[in-house]
């Protein structure tokens, strides 16, 4: 299938132009191209201000595709400590939980459409690691995050009406 020019209406000057792909969103005018990246750096904006405000260590991947896009998801490595059973001193985990709490724990995950890789330890006493490490994979503009054992939902429309914006600062 060749990649044919289509005509696409500019979603900032309302001008038509040809572009070879469908998800381009505005023209080539230098202000609607600084627009565009300023709502680009808005959604970073707020998917990054979730972790802060949540307080979720995490190490985000989020891809530039080589134009005035953020790539459209993020990848986020975190971890969830599942259960009770945590000693915050020297950082270590004791023990493990049971079967039902993980199983439990993956339910919510579910219902919520989250999207990943998890590892699961099994230990020798027939308990589940507590400490659960995940890759996921979320959308930018209305982000799912997992970490410090809290499932975040943050939706774009939700932050813009709290009045927070790039051009606030």
């Amino acid at each position: 299938m060749q990649n044919r020019p289509v005509n696409i209406i500019c979603s900032h000057c309302g001008s038509s132009y040809l572009a070879s792909k469908k998800s381009r969103t505005h023209c080539r005018r230098p202000e609607c191209r600084r627009k565009e990246i300023r709502n680009q750096l808005n959604d970073l904006k707020n998917f990054i201000e979730l972790f802060c405000k949540n307080r979720i260590e995490a190490t985000i991947e989020i891809r530039l595709p080589g134009n005035d896009k953020l790539g459209p998801e993020a990848k986020i490595d975190s971890f969830s400590i599942l259960g009770k059973n945590f000693n915050e001193k020297n950082n270590q985990h004791i023990g493990g939980i049971k079967l039902d709490e993980l199983i439990a724990y993956f339910e919510r995950l579910l219902w919520k459409k989250i999207k990943g890789n998890f590892i699961i330890l099994v230990l020798s006493d027939g308990t589940v690691d507590s400490k659960l490490p995940s890759q996921t994979f979320t959308s930018i503009t209305d982000p799912i995050i997992i970490g410090n054992n809290l499932i975040v939902s943050g939706e774009l429309k939700q932050i813009e009406k709290e009045g927070k914006n790039y051009d606030d600062d």
